[in-house]
């Protein structure tokens, strides 16, 4: 019995795409094989970690789901603590303000004064650029560490216990989706908690290059690969409107990484939450066209640079 077999024999949800439902076929582009697997036996986890990407849509994505007490193992060992010295502070200091900028001109310089959300926020580097400019900011993560401002208040745990009757005005997640197996459920439930005329922004790595071109399973706390297209459509799926999405080059520390950065709106309207299957040939398409792109190429390479 095959890998796939073997994991849809134990759980179907393990080997179901998140973004299009189908449960395949899948083609395994990356098996474990790394220094990694040693310190996954360490946490219990037996089967080796494959990437496989969905024929149906081109979501790419880790199918071995770890289980709570195994993820509470992974960000102990790779979350660590946060700490700043004061160069490291002016340095996030000034990113989030540039961020709270950007996302104040996409919402045409109107945002909503309701408290902000950061999602798996760590101590608030992303959002100190709203708690310095006078907003209440709820900060959610299960890492927790020492915030960044005072306006900042933590909550640790998930998404889900974000209480229901809470509203914001802004909600993001920097760094997230990357580490989730089920980016629907967790934007839907961003969709929910905000008020309307509320923004979203999204911030992944752009890694396709791993699975794709370099055949390996990559960072051990990344389960999913975005292109520009299946952020759009998991955006879209949640309900968001007027979706942008960039590419850009950013510094984190002595490190510069691809990202894509993307924003949505929710408005007053209902939504049909729905993905459509592509052909096959479209749903490579958009990451042969991501793979290939001039800007790509031209940041990747930049990345590298010292």
């Amino acid at each position: 019995m095959g890998y796939l077999a073997k994991m849809r024999a134990r759980s179907s949800v393990l080997v179901e795409c998140d973004l299009c439902g189908s449960r395949g076929p899948f083609f395994i582009l990356a098996t474990g094989g790394s220094s990694n697997d040693a310190f996954l036996e360490q946490i219990g986890v037996r089967e080796k970690p494959r990437t496989v990407l969905c024929k149906a849509c081109g979501w790419i994505f880790k199918p071995l789901v770890f289980s709570a007490d195994q993820l509470d193992q992974l960000y102990t060992a790779v979350g660590g603590g946060n700490t700043y010295s004061d160069v490291d502070r002016i340095h996030v200091a000034a990113k989030a303000e540039r961020l709270f900028l950007h996302i104040g001109r996409f919402l045409v310089n109107r945002i909503p004064l309701l408290p902000v959300l950061d999602i798996g926020g760590g101590v608030g580097q992303a959002s100190l650029g709203f708690a310095n400019n006078g907003y209440e900011v709820d900060v959610s993560d299960i890492v927790s560490g020492s915030l960044l401002h005072p306006r900042m208040h933590a909550h640790k745990g998930q998404i889900d216990s974000i209480p229901s009757s809470s509203q914001y005005g802004v909600v993001i997640l920097s760094h997230v989706l990357e580490h989730v197996w089920n980016p629907k459920k967790v934007l839907t439930r961003a969709y929910e908690l905000l008020a309307p005329g509320g923004a979203i922004y999204v911030e992944v790595p752009f890694e396709l290059v791993t699975p794709m071109l370099l055949r390996k399973t990559g960072d051990i706390a990344h389960v999913g690969y975005f292109a520009r297209r299946t952020l759009e459509l998991f955006l879209d799926y949640a309900g968001f409107s007027n979706v942008a999405i960039s590419l850009s080059l950013e510094s984190y520390g002595s490190r510069k990484v691809v990202v894509f950065k993307a924003l949505g709106r929710k408005d007053n309207m209902s939504h049909k939450r729905e993905i459509r299957t592509l052909p096959l040939h479209v749903g490579w398409l958009h990451l042969i066209y991501d793979l290939l792109s001039v800007q790509q190429i031209a940041l990747t390479v930049s990345s590298k640079l010292k």
